[in-house]
């Protein structure tokens, strides 16, 4: 797969450290009982488009190769997987850095790459820097990757070790975070909890799922984006809700003629919506429960194939995928 990346960025006044930051909102969760929903980046990712699957053997869990890439960004790091069916056995995992972006549209800063093989604890990494200068060394995995029923999986704490990642195991879930994870006090708990349930790491639970995309715990409550196409129009609509503790859910927010939420930024829901002619990127702000039009988009922007958001001081930058 091959996929070049498009830089845009935003001056946005009002981004930048959020008011309330819980532990979680920086950790990438997936389940044990893997049932095709991550949690990263704020917000639940659907990929029941692949048919992943999370591979325990001993005291070791194994992801699929493109799993491990949505598993481990985050919002100064995007990682691609480059595998070659010519060499089945090598894997390449490649980062680019975003704070290194500057104002330029396109990534032309500094880089790391992991080069991988099946079976062997040797890995070589080489940085390239934002002048094209490359460093390399190289050193052993804790564990080796391997193949299960012939697809390539990577262990994930060995990954983590080597990326600068903590790999933590709690209640059925896996825990992965660049800034270390803390699960204090009742708060974190029932957090927690919620989303496990959402991410259907059971039966029950799978049956009771409710169908949200983009969720965030903000002030001790559960806020989350429910999102359906309505075919007559041939648009789409999102519902926000807030839901605390195992309440009930309340609708705080509508939005009509849109192509869906985009993700979440400094405790905002962010969505384009379309106005007469022409498409503006909104923010519905949960600080100031007020919607603010964020970008009015130019007619020659293709936006379809948003990568996400990266926000860097007063500036968001909003990744796009450019083929496939």
């Amino acid at each position: 797969m091959k996929r070049n990346w498009l830089l845009m960025s935003l001056l946005i006044m009002g981004i930048g450290t959020s008011i309330w930051a819980a532990p979680l909102d920086e950790v990438s969760i997936v389940p044990m009982n893997y049932q095709n929903k991550i949690f990263t980046n704020k917000e639940y990712v659907d990929l029941g488009h692949r048919a992943y699957k999370v591979n325990n053997e001993g005291n070791t869990v194994y992801l699929p190769l493109r799993l491990v890439a949505k598993f481990i960004e985050n919002d100064e790091e995007l990682w691609n997987v480059k595998w070659d069916k010519s060499k089945p056995d090598e894997v390449v995992l490649e980062c680019m850095y975003m704070n290194t972006f500057g104002s330029a549209r396109w990534y032309n800063g500094k880089s790391q790459i992991i080069k991988l093989k099946v079976g062997s604890q040797a890995f070589e990494k080489t940085f390239v820097d934002a002048d094209g200068t490359k460093t390399k060394e190289s050193g052993e995995l804790s564990q080796a990757p391997k193949k299960f029923n012939g697809n390539v999986n990577l262990p994930l704490r060995a990954i983590g070790e080597v990326i600068g990642r903590q790999v933590q195991y709690k209640d059925g879930l896996v825990l992965v975070s660049d800034k270390g994870i803390q699960i204090e006090g009742d708060e974190d708990a029932k957090a927690l909890q919620i989303i496990k349930k959402n991410l259907g790491a059971s039966k029950e639970d799978r049956d009771n799922y409710v169908g949200m995309d983009a969720s965030v715990n903000f002030n001790g409550i559960n806020y989350y984006e429910v999102t359906k196409y309505d075919e007559k129009n041939e648009s789409h609509t999102i519902t926000i809700y807030s839901q605390k503790d195992q309440g009930k859910p309340q609708v705080i927010k509508t939005i009509k003629n849109t192509n869906g939420c985009e993700g979440i930024v400094d405790y905002a829901f962010y969505y384009i919506v379309e106005k007469g002619k022409g498409r503006v990127l909104e923010k519905f702000d949960l600080t100031t429960m007020q919607a603010q039009v964020v970008w009015q988009i130019p007619n020659n922007v293709d936006m379809s194939w948003i990568s996400k958001f990266i926000p860097m001081g007063d500036t968001l930058y909003i990744a796009l995928i450019r083929g496939i």
